[in-house]
């Protein structure tokens, strides 16, 4: 959150949905900002999905969907051939409640492993399909290959 007033905006939002409120938000009033042609966010695949993600009993909306309400959004599905990326996550011993916000004390923010997905060795590539392939469904319009991947933290942390 960025601050105060926008965590009172989003506050009645179930799990992680303030948080994901928020992102849309603040990338809103950044793209806003300027007269931008197009604005490039990167996020991992949980924020760039399109419809409402259902996790540990709570469904939430994602940020693409709150992005997709104000005008064209094209989405993106990381895959890799494995590794680490940096993240926040749910500890896996914490079970959100319906209607009770997720707090950071419940969230494990490091080096996280990455699955694999099945793909030709080579360069990173970005493709974009018409319709989305079924194993997509209606989340993402493509996907971006990247390799292996390997954690870093990140360049800027919260105050």
């Amino acid at each position: 959150m960025k601050n105060e007033a926008q965590a009172q905006q989003f506050a009645h939002l179930p799990g992680q949905g303030p948080h994901e409120a928020a992102q849309a938000d603040n990338i809103l009033r950044a793209a806003s900002s300027r007269p931008y042609d197009y604005v490039l966010v990167l996020v991992g695949n949980v924020h760039a999905r399109k419809r409402p993600v259902h996790h540990s009993g709570v469904t939430f909306d994602p940020m693409a969907r709150h992005l997709a309400r104000h005008g064209r959004l094209v989405t993106l599905d990381m895959e890799t051939a494995g590794g680490a990326a940096w993240s926040c996550q749910i500890k896996p011993d914490f079970k959100p409640q319906p209607g009770t916000p997720v707090t950071s004390d419940a969230v494990l923010c490091g080096p996280h492993a990455v699955g694999r997905t099945e793909q030709p060795d080579g360069p990173p590539f970005i493709a974009l399909t018409d319709p989305p392939p079924a194993h997509h469904a209606a989340d993402y319009d493509g996907t971006f290959w990247l390799g292996r991947v390997r954690s870093s933290p990140p360049a800027v942390t919260p105050d």
